[in-house]
């Protein structure tokens, strides 16, 4: 998972498998185009609610996010 420009995560490098057989990379990638469009944080902001992530670290069994979020009540 990345961050790009703090408004959008980002699947990447994911690899994936169907009964122990490895799916093909063409189809991940497929996959993760079209997940990756609906995480952009821009698409909140119409709804009054805006977000930013200014840090994300993964390592394993552990997440440590900062991130910024404004909601507008008007």
């Amino acid at each position: 998972m990345s961050i790009f420009n703090g408004r959008q995560i980002q699947l990447v490098n994911l690899v994936g498998q169907v009964d122990k057989v490895e799916v093909p990379p063409k189809l991940i990638n497929l996959i993760l185009n079209n997940i990756n469009k609906r995480l952009k944080l821009r698409n909140l902001e119409g709804g009054r609610l805006q977000g930013r992530i200014l840090k994300l670290k993964i390592s394993q069994g552990e997440l440590e996010m900062a991130a910024f979020i404004m909601i507008n009540p008007s």
